[in-house]
C-alpha cells in the first residue's frame, strides 16, 4: 500500500504515528524543503531511501505528484465490533462513529481526523456500499486511520444491536431531529452518520434512541457529511470537557 508526498510523510513523522511505515523511499533529485525532511527523518531515527526518482515513477506512475517521496505501508487491518466494545468496556466515557454507507474516501479520512482529534474510541463503517480504507482515505486522514480503531462490519443492525447490549445509546444524525446542542450524551454515546445523498436509512433511524440534528439558517438544508461529522464530533468532546455532566446510563 503506498502513499506519497512530503507533507503526508511529515505529518506521520512529527505525530509519531510512523509504526505501520515498511519502507520509504526520497528521490536523490527532490528538491524544496527535503532536506528539512531528511533532518525530522534522521532526528525520530526513521530510516529511508534515497532512489532515482524513475524508480519512484515505476512503482505508482509518471504523472502521480509525488513530490519524490513514496511511502510503502503495511497492509490495513480492520478491528471487529467485538474488540472496540472490548476497548470501550475499560472506560467510564466513550463514544464512537457509525457511518451507514458513507461513499467518498476523501469524507471518510475527514471523519477519520475529526474522530481522532475528538478523542473518539472507533469508528464503525460496512463492507458493502462504503468507502474503504484506502492509500486515498488514509492520506487525506494523514496516517490516523492507523491510530484509531476501525472496524468493518457486514450488518449495520447488527452491530446496534451489540452497541445496546454494550451500553450504548444510539443517536443518529439526520434533518428533523433535536438540535444537537441540547443533547446531552449518555456516557456512552454512537453516533450513526449517512449516506452523502440519501442520509441514514430508514431501518437503521427505526433502531436509534435518538435523533440530533445541526439547526440551519438561510434557506441551507444540509452540509458535507464530513463537515456535520467534525460539527457533532467536537460538540461531545466540548460538552464532556467544558459542559454537561455526560448521563450516567440507558
Amino acid at each position: 500500500m503506498y502513499l506519497y508526498g512530503r507533507n503526508v510523510l511529515q505529518e506521520m513523522i512529527e505525530s509519531n504515528n510512523y509504526s505501520n511505515i515498511k519502507r520509504i523511499f526520497i528521490s536523490d533529485s527532490a528538491k524544496g524543503n527535503i532536506d528539512k525532511l531528511k533532518r525530522l527523518l534522521d532526528k525520530k531515527g526513521v530510516k529511508y531511501s534515497l532512489t532515482q526518482v524513475k524508480v519512484i515513477d515505476k512503482l505508482i506512475g509518471k504523472n502521480v505528484p509525488h513530490q519524490g517521496v513514496l511511502i510503502d505501508l503495511k497492509e490495513f487491518e480492520y478491528h471487529s465490533i467485538e474488540s472496540l466494545i472490548k476497548i470501550t468496556e475499560k472506560k467510564e466515557i466513550s463514544h464512537i462513529m457509525v457511518l451507514d454507507q458513507i461513499q467518498d474516501p476523501h469524507n471518510l479520512g475527514a471523519i477519520i481526523r475529526s474522530a481522532y482529534g475528538s478523542d473518539s474510541d472507533g469508528i464503525v463503517i460496512l463492507k458493502n456500499n462504503c468507502a474503504e480504507v484506502t492509500p486515498a482515505v488514509i492520506k487525506v486522514s494523514t496516517g490516523l486511520a492507523f491510530k484509531i480503531p476501525i472496524v468493518q462490519e457486514s450488518n449495520m443492525i447488527n452491530v446496534i444491536n451489540k452497541l445496546k447490549d454494550a451500553g450504548f445509546w444510539i443517536y443518529g444524525a439526520d434533518m428533523g431531529g433535536k438540535p444537537y446542542p441540547e443533547v446531552e450524551y449518555y456516557k456512552k454515546s454512537a453516533i450513526i452518520m449517512g449516506n452523502e445523498g440519501s442520509g441514514i436509512r430508514k431501518l437503521v433511524r427505526e433502531n436509534c434512541d435518538e435523533i440530533l440534528s445541526i439547526p440551519m439558517k438561510n434557506g441551507t438544508d444540509s452540509l458535507n457529511v464530513s463537515v456535520s461529522a467534525g460539527i457533532i464530533c467536537f460538540s461531545i468532546y466540548e460538552q464532556r470537557k467544558y459542559g454537561f455532566i455526560p448521563k450516567s446510563g440507558v
